[in-house]
């Protein structure tokens, strides 16, 4: 759900639709807005529906701009937008989220907007929200992707256990103690598993993204 004084995307309305009086009122979970909002674009895509696309693109930049972190680095899965507060627990940072970044962005080269729609009225909208055409966009997808990559590589990569990942940590994304018998200290809420390893989101974007690559070389090739 767009929240319309902050334009951003929402998870929660109350079962008549209206904004909850709790909590989550300005909650935004960045990590599944990024994730929906790649989706949203390939929908656009399937119908031929370009203005749709663009939209979804914009809100995607926007998203993925609001969740970074100017200071460590990485996205932080969620914030409280009144006062621009990311929840900062033991979660913080999870890679799943990095993956779906790297996803839209690839998406973005294989295929720019041809007509990026302008920020809205919000109070949080600024004029380096929205790039001024297709182009550019895709200039800010190459480069998002590069440091997303790079963050990831830094980051989440377990050195003692090869391809492996951690699949997240807390803002700093620290080390684990052991790292020769942990292999994560995030566990998706499943006190359970601590050990738990995340084997959905980083090969979807593997093979999300050959497409995407291979679609975007032909598009320079043309």
């Amino acid at each position: 759900f767009l929240h319309p004084e902050y334009n951003l995307l929402s998870e929660t309305l109350s079962h008549d639709f209206s904004r909850p009086h709790d909590g989550n009122y300005d909650l935004i979970y960045l990590g599944h807005a990024v994730e929906t909002l790649w989706m949203l674009m390939a929908l656009a895509e399937e119908r031929h529906d370009e203005g749709l696309y663009a939209r979804a693109a914009y809100l995607f930049k926007r998203h993925v701009d609001c969740a970074w972190d100017p200071l460590c680095g990485g996205y932080f899965r969620g914030v409280y937008a009144k006062e621009w507060k990311p929840l900062l627990d033991a979660d913080a940072k999870v890679k799943w989220m990095h993956d779906e970044v790297c996803v839209g962005c690839m998406m973005l080269l294989a295929h720019p907007p041809l007509d990026v729609p302008t920020a809205s009225s919000s109070s949080s909208s600024t004029e380096d929200d929205v790039p001024s055409g297709g182009e550019a966009m895709v200039t800010w997808a190459a480069r998002t992707l590069r440091k997303t990559r790079e963050y990831v590589e830094k980051n989440f990569r377990l050195a003692s256990w090869p391809g492996s990942w951690k699949v997240g940590g807390d803002r700093y994304v620290k080390p684990d103690p052991d790292p020769d018998t942990a292999v994560s200290g995030y566990n998706m809420g499943c006190k359970s598993l601590p050990n738990r390893v995340e084997h959905y989101h980083h090969p979807r974007m593997l093979m999300l993204g050959i497409g995407a690559v291979d679609r975007a070389i032909a598009r320079l090739n043309m």
